[in-house]
């Protein structure tokens, strides 16, 4: 509720001075018109003391954050989930803003088929500690970035590059920190990341990239979900690929088969900027898994009564709401997925 701050002043207050009549002697009359002169002067001043004493400050009103979430679910469809939380300005780190604002922009559906038994793989420490990967061979990271440069592609503070060898069309789809999910759909985010390589749409090059980065000093921190789907088979239903992942002065390389039978891998890596201290960061990122562990667990439950509707608006409501609030657990997957009816993994 906003705060009505109510101020008083010190001092004496000068009331206007009514004049006495000329007349020596004074008629009853005469008294009451005087009187009701005096109260209404009164009155009057007595007001707008009032109005001038109680002040709103803008500034220091408690006022709820609202976060609109847009998801996209068809051409000329989009479902807005409004959200209100109870965060202050006194309350939120401004290093984790980001994250207050995890579902305030505009999601988008992209060409995901389905994929029941998608392999999922945790980096949650990937920025500051590394839990899977690689370090990377020089030749292999600088014959990557090769291909990207040939492609047209830039490097960046934060950038994923995926690669592969076959005229297969893969695809890669990052999450960003505010929840904004960058593809081939939708290739630059609010946040200025951007995806400035998309291969083999046309079956052109038997070494593909696809890049997505951001510049220098223009990425921001938080959780990352990479997907890398593999979207069209021609020649064989297994790639090999290989994912370059750079974060500040950080890189990995990791190394993974997608099959059509499993066309989903899912990755998840969390940012924090090498210019801070190493107790700041370790505290950040133990913010991160715990915010992450905590949506997991509500988007799956959200998830499970939605599965258990019957098909029809109020469960896809629900589905979309799963997605713009909770857009890097993997209900969200799932429900993207759910909500695309009729997969057409031939077309895009």
């Amino acid at each position: 509720m906003p705060r009505i701050q109510s101020f008083s002043t010190k001092g004496t207050l000068d009331l206007p001075v009514i004049a006495a009549r000329s007349e020596t002697t004074s008629t009853p009359h005469a008294r009451r018109t005087a009187g009701s002169v005096l109260t209404s002067a009164i009155l009057h001043v007595v007001f707008l003391l009032l109005a001038s004493f109680i002040i709103l400050d803008p500034l220091g009103l408690d006022r709820p954050t609202k976060i609109e979430a847009g998801f996209n679910v068809d051409a000329g469809q989009a479902s807005p989930v409004v959200i209100n939380t109870e965060l202050t300005s006194d309350q939120v780190d401004p290093q984790l803003a980001e994250l207050a604002a995890s579902s305030a922009t505009q999601l988008f559906r992209e060409e995901i088929s389905t994929a029941k038994d998608s392999l999922s793989i945790d980096l949650s420490e990937f920025g500051f500690g590394q839990t899977e990967g690689t370090e990377p061979v020089p030749g292999i990271a600088e014959g990557i970035q090769d291909r990207v440069r040939r492609a047209g592609g830039k490097t960046g503070e934060v950038q994923f590059t995926l690669s592969w060898h076959s005229l297969n069309d893969l695809d890669l789809h990052v999450i960003t920190p505010s929840g904004e999910h960058i593809s081939h759909g939708h290739r630059k985010s609010r946040c200025h990341g951007e995806l400035d390589v998309d291969m083999n749409v046309q079956a052109e090059s038997s070494e593909p990239v696809e890049n997505i980065r951001w510049l220098q000093r223009g990425a921001p921190m938080g959780r990352y979900t990479i997907l890398i789907h593999q979207y069209r088979w021609r020649t064989g239903r297994t790639d090999a690929l290989e994912l370059l992942v750079n974060m500040g002065k950080e890189s990995q390389l990791l190394e993974q088969t997608i099959h059509a039978s499993k066309p989903l891998i899912i990755l998840r890596f969390q940012y924090v900027k090498a210019t801070m201290s190493e107790a700041r960061r370790k505290q950040l990122l133990e913010e991160y898994l715990g915010l992450q562990a905590r949506e997991e667990k509500l988007a799956t439950d959200m998830f499970a009564r939605a599965v258990n509707m019957e098909a029809g608006e109020l469960r896809d409501r629900i589905l979309r709401q799963i997605i713009g609030q909770y857009p890097h657990t993997d209900a969200s997957i799932d429900a993207m997925q759910l909500l695309k009816a009729d997969p057409k993994p031939n077309s895009r």
